[in-house]
């Protein structure tokens, strides 16, 4: 993983992290099939700790004082390399403690935890 490139993701979200606070890596599970079409089979994991900032789409007042993010994801790569995933299932888990002003004007805190699910599957043309 690019932790550069992780970085400048994050900054075009207004979002903040250093490059030592991102990791992760791809390894190559097996070489198999999806309907009959040679595929790689990898496994991406990502982390990034430490992230703050106003965020993109966040609540309006409220600062990402602290935040997290650690994912996995499992694709299905044809080896020919002309299109892209047949499959792909993951989880991404988000951590995230904000700081703002309620309604009312008072000082408040707002922790959250988000785990998303998912599984793809792509028809290749």
């Amino acid at each position: 993983m690019d932790p550069e490139a992780a970085v400048k993701d994050f900054k075009q979200k207004d979002m903040d992290l250093n490059k030592e606070d991102v990791s992760g890596s791809t390894k190559l599970l097996e070489v198999t099939k999806q309907d009959d079409t040679p595929c790689y089979k990898l496994e991406v994991t990502f982390e990034g700790k430490n992230v703050r900032g106003k965020g993109k789409g966040g609540a309006e007042g409220m600062t990402l004082e602290k935040g997290n993010i650690k994912g996995t994801v499992t694709a299905l790569l044809p080896t020919d390399n002309k299109t892209g995933p047949l499959k792909e299932s993951g989880s991404v888990t988000v951590r995230s403690t904000f700081s703002g002003k309620s309604p009312e004007g008072k000082p408040m805190t707002v922790e959250t935890t988000m785990e998303e699910l998912a599984e793809k599957t792509y028809t290749r043309k």
